[in-house]
């Protein structure tokens, strides 16, 4: 049976009148006049009392009292009642659910927009996150390595490894690519530091090896950059007497009597790309810092 019927039919129960006129006026607009319409156009169930009523509920009315006693038609009507009754609770819950299903719906969309805000608050907190998770698994190998690389007894190779360390706890994206490239060119330093031979060919060939360094640490870093290029200065000073190397990112600021700007436009270095050399006793410069400024 229709819902939408039933609830019209429903909201259409008139208590004025007697038990037929109630029923019939019910039974009209619950199945429809169309259909007793059709039963009062039957000859064989012509109403006498039809004249008197000119509609079909009156047709049906008088029908009604024709065919049943009064008693029947009460009894009828009671049932009829408690028909309704029911059917008004059904319809009830029925819209109690409804609408709590709309709340639902209302609570679940809600939600659904809290987490689509929530998740684009936590995007960038989640990309640091798995950056933090590829620098941390990346340091677990550096550590082994920075211990096996620079160990020595120099002071300077001693204070490299502790810098490099700082920096692992704490590892910046070009840690590990700044160590390895460190490592590959530590050997071409250490057989540098290790020739024998006049003070300026040695100067030469420290000299080489730190350009070679420094080429290899282009583009690369880390917040102990310039701390670790001073140690590499010490180290080399350490092997001549006459000569005194400078690195070329000692200080932020360009120094004329040192540096070289190999690009034009800034005041602030950016990066070295060779060391500087002064003689120990003059200070006057031997070579001249490439700098790229910024």
């Amino acid at each position: 049976m229709n819902v939408t019927r039933e609830k019209s039919a429903l909201l259409s129960w008139d208590m004025r009148g007697d038990d037929a006129e109630r029923l019939a006026a019910w039974l009209t607009t619950f199945l429809g006049e169309d259909v007793f319409r059709r039963l009062e156009e039957n000859e064989n169930l012509h109403v006498s009392m039809l004249e008197e009523k000119k509609d079909v509920t009156g047709w049906l009315t008088a029908g009604l009292k024709t065919i049943l006693k009064s008693e029947d038609l009460e009894l009828l009507v009671q049932r009829v009642e408690q028909e309704i009754q029911e059917l008004q609770k059904r319809l009830i819950v029925a819209e109690e659910i409804q609408v709590s299903n709309q709340d639902i719906t209302a609570d679940c969309e809600r939600q659904k927009r809290e987490i689509e805000a929530l998740e684009v608050k936590l995007e960038p907190l989640q990309r640091e996150v798995n950056s933090l998770k590829k620098k941390v698994a990346a340091s677990v190998g550096i550590d082994v390595m920075v211990d096996a690389v620079f160990s020595g007894e120099a002071v300077e190779i001693q204070t490299i490894n502790q810098l490099l360390k700082e920096d692992i706890k704490n590892p910046s994206e070009a840690l590990s690519a700044f160590c390895v490239a460190l490592a590959k060119t530590w050997g071409i330093l250490v057989r540098a530091l290790q020739k024998e031979g006049e003070e300026e060919e040695k100067m030469e060939i420290l000299h080489a090896a730190l350009t070679r360094v420094l080429e290899a640490l282009t583009g690369l870093y880390i917040p102990q950059r310039r701390a670790v290029l001073e140690q590499l200065a010490k180290l080399c000073n350490s092997r001549v007497s006459d000569y005194l190397f400078i690195s070329p990112e000692e200080s932020k600021e360009i120094d004329l009597r040192i540096h070289n700007a190999a690009s034009i436009g800034g005041n602030q270095i950016l990066e070295g790309r060779t060391f500087a050399v002064v003689n120990r006793s003059s200070y006057q410069t031997v070579k001249y810092a490439e700098i790229e400024v910024c």
